[in-house]
């Protein structure tokens, strides 16, 4: 995340990801935060949010509202678990794709995209899907997670121009 830069921040509320985003755009860039609920807080006025759910939110708004393609695609979405570990791995990884497929539309050549994911069965679909469209990917666990939490961060830097 670079001065100047224009950063979608997917699942945005509440907020964090959003207010660390804007102030390494600054005033030059632009952030787009998509979530279902809004964040908390104030922003500046280089940040736009969008209130729906990103499963049927348009690439083109996306744009429209950044006014250019991103630079760097974050998605901290999650969803509501209901606690059996194969659907809410499944449910996750539709979230993931869904980030993915926006990356496709809206992020420029060169740029990066950061997801949450659950650990599960079809994650390493997710990554190769990933590898075919970035220089660099890999798995990423913070070290704030729970130990006994299953989110990983799909880290994929540097998109291929020609994909």
């Amino acid at each position: 995340l670079s001065a100047g830069g224009a950063v979608l921040d997917i699942g945005c509320a509440p907020g964090s990801w959003m207010q660390y985003a804007a102030k390494r755009a600054g005033e030059k860039g632009c952030v787009v935060g998509v979530d279902k609920n809004p964040p908390a807080g104030k922003f500046p006025a280089w940040v736009h949010f969008i209130q729906g759910d990103i499963l049927g939110v348009k690439g083109e708004a996306l744009l429209q509202a950044a006014g250019r393609k991103f630079d760097a695609v974050l998605s901290d979405a999650a969803p509501s678990t209901t606690g059996e570990r194969f659907v809410d791995q499944q449910n996750s990884l539709r979230l993931a794709e869904r980030a993915l497929a926006l990356a496709r539309e809206v992020l420029k050549p060169g740029g990066h995209l950061v997801m949450k994911v659950f650990q599960g069965p079809d994650a390493k679909k997710l990554l190769d899907a990933c590898r075919a469209e970035f220089e660099e990917v890999q798995m990423e666990k913070p070290q704030s997670s729970r130990k006994e939490s299953f989110e990983v961060y799909c880290v994929a830097l540097r998109r291929k121009s020609a994909v």
